[in-house]
């Protein structure tokens, strides 16, 4: 019993985390994040301020929470959602068009995120850090099969692919109007880019051969 009722305690805590996170990803693109208050997150999220601070120490930490949760949404789509693909290199270009089209669809959080936990005088904050780690194992896997070319330094690559993010970004960021369809088939394009110089002898891109 005992057992059950910290289960049920710790689901209400991460449910009540997930609802202010939600409220604030909802707030800061509706209204902007300096325009958006604490206590406006709190309410939007049906929690007290109180409650706001017992997991989040400032408005300011909730943007490295965004993009942690952000890289663990990526982690459940390679680990669970991604089970029947077994080409790394697909898992790739998949997670990284899921990291992208998210971006589109918030993203003025994702820039004032970008300036606030990306441009730091430490290097990347440890979410970012997280992203690499993954791409780094999943190339690895990929140049295990062939898929990628092996002559390249696994860190080497997920840095150019994150580089590669942080461009398209910077595109999307100087457009008017981003439509999510065209933006997609810009970050394909992107991606063949990449892949077309690290391809090794087994890759294929399904999206060319359909």
């Amino acid at each position: 019993m005992a057992e059950k009722r910290l289960s049920l305690r710790e689901r209400k805590k991460r449910e009540s985390r997930a609802r202010i996170l939600r409220a604030a990803r909802t707030l800061f693109q509706e209204h902007g994040y300096d325009n958006t208050s604490v206590e406006e997150i709190a309410e939007k999220a049906e929690v007290a301020k109180s409650t706001f601070f017992n997991y989040f120490s400032s408005k300011e930490s909730l943007l490295d929470s965004i993009v942690a949760d952000e890289v663990e949404e990526i982690k459940h789509l390679i680990e669970a959602d991604l089970v029947g693909i077994h080409s790394p290199a697909a898992k790739i270009r998949i997670a990284l068009k899921h990291f992208a089209m998210d971006s589109i669809s918030f993203l003025k959080i994702t820039r004032k995120v970008m300036v606030a936990t990306i441009f730091k005088d430490e290097g990347y904050p440890l979410p970012v850090k997280q992203m690499e780690d993954l791409l780094v194992e999943l190339i690895v896997e990929a140049q295990k099969l062939g898929e990628v070319a092996d002559h390249f330094k696994p860190d080497d690559l997920a840095k150019a692919l994150l580089g590669m993010y942080f461009a398209a970004f910077f595109k999307w960021i100087k457009d008017d109007q981003l439509e999510l369809p065209s933006s997609e088939a810009g970050f394909e394009a992107f991606l063949d880019i990449i892949f077309s110089g690290i391809a090794g002898p087994n890759y294929r891109n399904d999206r060319e051969d359909g």
